[in-house]
């Protein structure tokens, strides 16, 4: 029987919004893919605070809509992005990438605005590769997403 090896908690935004239902459907499908993780969701004020909580480390991830991340970043255009706090271990990012990555369809037959989220779609997203988580990235490399 595998254990939960990693507990890490995703941020939200403001109950009755998107970024919750989004958030408890990203928890659920990679929980369900990758049982050494456990992501749980924490309502916040929603990009604004999810920003300065994951650089306090009081988030492990956050979403933060497109606009305030291109500011930061991972642009030109609004996607939305997932977000690690700075510090998450390699090996935390390279499971959440491989998670998602076999999550993909499972996560958009469950919610719509989900089509969007995938491995390729996360590389592409990333102006630069340095940006991109480096255990992501490494998972992204294996699975030939990324060069």
């Amino acid at each position: 029987m595998n254990e939960v090896v990693f507990s890490l908690i995703l941020g939200t935004a403001t109950p009755g919004g998107g970024f919750p239902v989004y958030g408890d459907a990203y928890a659920a499908m990679l929980n369900a893919q990758e049982p050494k993780v456990r992501i749980e969701t924490r309502n916040t004020k929603g990009s604004t605070e999810n920003v300065p909580l994951l650089e306090a480390g009081k988030l492990d991830l956050g979403l933060v809509a497109g606009e305030l991340a291109s500011a930061a970043l991972a642009s030109v255009g609004s996607w939305s992005f997932v977000l690690a706090r700075p510090g998450l271990p390699d090996e935390q990012g390279y499971l959440l990438a491989g998670a998602l990555h076999r999550s993909e369809s499972a996560f958009a037959a469950r919610l719509e605005q989900a089509r969007e989220s995938t491995a390729a779609n996360t590389v592409a997203a990333a102006p630069r590769r340095d940006l991109v988580h480096p255990g992501a990235l490494k998972y992204f490399r294996e699975a030939g997403l990324a060069p």
